[in-house]
């Protein structure tokens, strides 16, 4: 489960991964951000109360802010590398862009947005 991240002024990522029992936060700012991680398994346990009138363990999952993760270097990109990260991630490609990438992959979700459809 892929869930965006506004922090006022910034844009971050989680992934929520039920195979793995992970939650991820993923800032390209090199943020952490334990509340939002504690908070999304706190939903993970209510939702499952509220829809399925049964307790959720998720005393097994791991939370971790991953630190190796490509880093933007001003102050505008933030919203792309998490829509970045979200493609990357969903695709199950490892995070192989750069900063330098982000005018080509602006570009390309501008292309995908008019044509109504994902690109390779």
């Amino acid at each position: 489960m892929i869930v965006p991240v506004h922090l006022g002024v910034h844009w971050c990522l989680s992934i929520i991964d039920f195979q793995e029992k992970k939650i991820s936060y993923l800032d390209s700012m090199g943020g952490k951000n334990q509340a939002c991680l504690d908070a999304l398994k706190q939903y993970l346990i209510d939702e499952h109360q509220d829809k399925k009138s049964s307790s959720y363990d998720v005393s097994n999952w791991t939370l971790e802010c991953l630190k190796d993760i490509p880093q933007q270097m001003n102050g505008s990109d933030c919203g792309m590398f998490a829509c970045t990260f979200a493609e990357f991630t969903c695709r199950r490609a490892p995070y192989t862009f750069t900063q330098a990438h982000m005018p080509l992959l602006r570009r390309k979700m501008a292309l995908e947005i008019l044509l109504g459809k994902l690109l390779l």
